[in-house]
């Protein structure tokens, strides 16, 4: 017999509760109270109440699906999030260029734009000008914002909102809750782009996202001139293993770097930058990389054997060029059976995915069920709760 859990009356155990029905709403869609009690292990009693609850501030509705001649009383009224209930913005700010996409609760694009920086200079001013530009369109069309996420290059501490690291941008130790969170109207959650892309992966599989085993190769071209601190092309990589994305011991898991000297000690490849401009025109030097790339991965295909290899991002060939370098250029699926079982994809999405990725990465913070002890966060249930009722 199993046996059921209780809701208690600690404010914890109904944040607890709250967040497991919603994730579970999430995940399966709409369903009956019956349902949600059977797959969440709740009392139906306590079950009923939190709907209600639910119900109450307006995050989920009762949907009405069954013909008029079946009286009310006699079925099990479905229940469903309600996806007007707010919206959040994702934000890819990259040196060359910036998008973002709008999400609604349920993760669902309603929008996505390209955003013309040119001009504005400086981390700080180009991010700014995106997120009042998306804030200003979500508020145009009548969607009330929850939250933002950010995707940029580099090494991220999401968790502490601190950018340790990022070559790219020029920033080291950058702290968004003392630098951009103050100018904004909005909770703010920053993660490295690769690792939004995996976020954005996890998200649209929710059923086999606890079993899902990955790994994301984010591809980036940049204009490119001698001395420039942005490189004409860089590789960002994002693994995930049962579901999680994987951080390492100080988040620096992914940061890609050749087992080839690089040339002059600078860059990620052993090609040189002058070269590597012409990734996205010249299909030798495109090919030349490409298996430089490829070589480098191979022991971590063999070593975590993952169900997938994604490539994403700025991708100017297709599957059918990327199996010739494969298979004939390197013969890593003959010489390596272990790399047979992994399907190697371009993602569907390539562009939008770092921008999705961070609308992604900042509902999974809302939708997570809190541990014991956690501390609250402005991205919680109650603070979502207590932000929509002020």
């Amino acid at each position: 017999m199993n046996e059921k859990k209780s809701v208690g009356n600690t404010s914890f155990q109904k944040k607890a509760n709250d967040a497991l029905v919603l994730d579970m709403l999430r995940k399966r869609g709409p369903a009956s109270r019956l349902e949600l009690a059977g797959a969440t292990g709740l009392r139906q009693s306590t079950l009923t109440y939190i709907i209600g609850r639910l119900i109450e501030r307006g995050v989920v509705k009762e949907i009405d699906a069954a013909p008029p001649s079946v009286k009310r009383g006699q079925r099990p009224i479905p229940v469903a999030i309600d996806d007007s209930y707010g919206f959040v913005i994702g934000i890819d700010l990259c040196r060359a260029s910036c998008s973002f996409a709008i999400c609604d609760i349920l993760g669902r694009v309603r929008c996505s734009e390209d955003f013309d920086g040119r001009g504005i200079e400086g981390f700080e001013d180009r991010f700014l000008a995106c997120y009042r530009y998306a804030a200003a369109k979500a508020e145009k069309l009548g969607f009330r914002l929850l939250a933002v996420g950010l995707s940029v290059s580099g090494v991220v501490d999401s968790a502490n909102g601190i950018i340790k690291r990022s070559w790219a941008e020029g920033l080291t130790g950058f702290d968004i809750a003392k630098r951009l969170s103050p100018k904004m109207r909005h909770p703010l959650v920053v993660e490295n782009d690769a690792k939004c892309c995996a976020y954005a992966r996890l998200w649209k599989e929710p059923d086999s996202s606890a079993r899902a085993s990955f790994i994301y190769l984010l591809l980036r071209q940049s204009p490119w001139r001698p001395g420039d601190r942005q490189l004409p092309l860089s590789v960002g990589m994002s693994i995930v293993v049962n579901g999680s994305v994987y951080r390492g011991a100080s988040d620096f898991a992914g940061e890609f770097r050749s087992i080839f000297p690089p040339h002059e000690g600078k860059g990620q490849l052993s090609i040189p930058n002058e070269v590597l401009a012409s990734f996205g025109s010249d299909e030798e030097v495109r090919r030349e990389a490409m298996r430089e790339i490829l070589s480098n991965i191979a022991f971590l295909l063999i070593a975590l054997n993952p169900n997938e290899l994604y490539f994403g991002g700025d991708i100017p060939f297709d599957a059918a060029w990327l199996s010739s370098v494969i298979d004939q250029d390197l013969d890593l699926r003959g010489r390596y059976p272990q790399i047979s079982a992994c399907r190697i994809l371009l993602s569907e999405d390539a562009r939008l995915d770092a921008a999705f990725g961070a609308c992604a990465r900042v509902l999974s913070s809302i939708y997570s069920i809190p541990a014991i002890g956690s501390s609250p966060s402005s991205l919680d249930w109650d603070s979502l709760f207590a932000s929509a009722e002020g």
